[in-house]
């Protein structure tokens, strides 16, 4: 997956700081961030946001989504000022996209936590902020996952952008006179492509003994207006990996693999199963059905086939509306993914 997100970014390479972008980290940075880094969580202070007045991590809430992070040392708060503003302006444009970026203040050492949100408060008193919240880092709790993040020295600032828990670019002292909101729109643009909803929501439509290859699959759901549709009902069912909805004596075709994932918040659904066969003695490619259900919506109907399924060719000119052909992208222990996004009209 990240190979294509370094596609897509392949033309940051003069925008991101030496030493910082890819796995090139400068040799006395040895443990800091660097592309495709999973990214640490850590529990600051949340001065706004949602999670305003509380001890919470946003990595935990935005991991998956793609996000922007500006770290800031306080002789770097302008900066961050300036920074945020442009930042805040970028999400503008992903709207509906529910997108948000962060400030992280880093304290000095000697520096007491009140007095530091006392700080940044100041510095972004005249700066209203829609989709970028503020936070204090609080190293006394967090030293070790905080250093990671570390702002290389002599610098005033550093920047991640990142999705799936993923770094995907990092940038130290960005010039506020730079045009970084056209910056932050050209990095975080292709990261929408590549998210992935959190692994532990995934419904899981039969046990680990079930016999076959592990498939996974995934996407959101939306109204036409792009506006992810949250608590519909994705129903998936399929036959098994010797094409049976149920056992031959069973008496049923009723599917034995099967599940229903309701969508969260942000429209995301997700499922594990295993990778169907074919219906026996036919020439129909094996297949997942997928119903789809929101209030006041149309229900959608959706096939899966899949293209490197060799009875796929034959019939790829003849399918009707409801059947699309994904392709499955494969995983390092063996398995296979892939995304779908679903758009409902409404009734």
């Amino acid at each position: 997956m990240f190979a294509l997100l370094l596609a897509c970014l392949s033309f940051l390479p003069s925008l991101i700081a030496p030493g910082l972008g890819g796995r090139a980290c400068l040799e006395a940075a040895a443990k800091e961030l660097c592309v495709e880094d999973p990214v640490p969580t850590f529990l600051p202070w949340n001065q706004t946001g949602s999670h305003a007045g509380r001890i919470a991590c946003p990595v935990c809430v935005h991991g998956c989504r793609p996000s922007t992070a500006i770290w800031a040392r306080p002789q770097g708060l302008a900066d961050a000022v300036a920074l945020a503003r442009a930042l805040d302006g970028a999400l503008a444009s992903f709207e509906p996209e529910p997108c948000a970026g962060y400030v992280v203040l880093l304290p000095d050492a000697a520096t007491p936590e009140a007095e530091s949100r006392k700080q940044l408060e100041q510095a972004f008193a005249a700066t209203p902020l829609r989709r970028v919240f503020l936070t204090v880092a609080r190293p006394q709790h967090n030293g070790d996952e905080i250093a990671q993040y570390g702002i290389p020295a002599g610098a005033r600032t550093r920047t991640f952008a990142y999705v799936n828990r993923k770094v995907a670019a990092t940038f130290a002292d960005l010039r506020p006179a730079d045009d970084n909101k056209a910056l932050f729109v050209r990095t975080l643009e292709p990261l929408f492509a590549v998210e992935e909803p959190y692994e532990e929501g995934a419904v899981r439509m039969c046990d680990d003994q079930e016999p076959g290859q592990r498939m996974g699959f995934y996407g959101r759901l939306r109204d036409a207006q792009g506006r992810p549709l949250a608590n519909a009902a994705v129903v998936a069912y399929q036959a098994d990996t010797s094409g049976l909805y149920a056992p031959r004596d069973s008496g049923t075709r009723n599917p034995r693999i099967c599940g229903v994932a309701v969508t969260d918040r942000d429209g995301w659904y997700r499922f594990q199963t295993v990778r169907p066969g074919s219906y026996p003695g036919t020439k129909e490619p094996a297949h997942i059905h997928l119903t789809v259900a929101a209030p006041f919506h149309e229900i959608r109907y959706v096939t899966f086939w899949f293209d490197d399924d060799k009875l796929v060719d034959a019939l790829r000119a003849r399918k009707d509306k409801e059947t699309v052909i994904v392709a499955p992208r494969k995983l390092d222990d063996g398995g296979v993914t892939f995304r779908h996004d679903i758009a409902l009209a409404e009734n």
